[in-house]
């Protein structure tokens, strides 16, 4: 199995930056929220 058949383009945040483990779940979340329809709260605190 090829990754680009598991992971979208999309997913992939290179560029992302964080200032602890928090943030950085935190902006995850975030993104991972944009491409479901699971708001980003729920996603974190999961």
């Amino acid at each position: 199995m090829n990754l680009a058949e598991i992971v979208d383009s999309q997913s992939v945040l290179p560029s992302l930056k964080a200032q602890n483990k928090k943030q950085l779940l935190q902006e995850i979340a975030h993104a991972a929220g944009k491409h479901t329809a699971i708001d980003h709260r729920v996603i974190f605190e999961t």
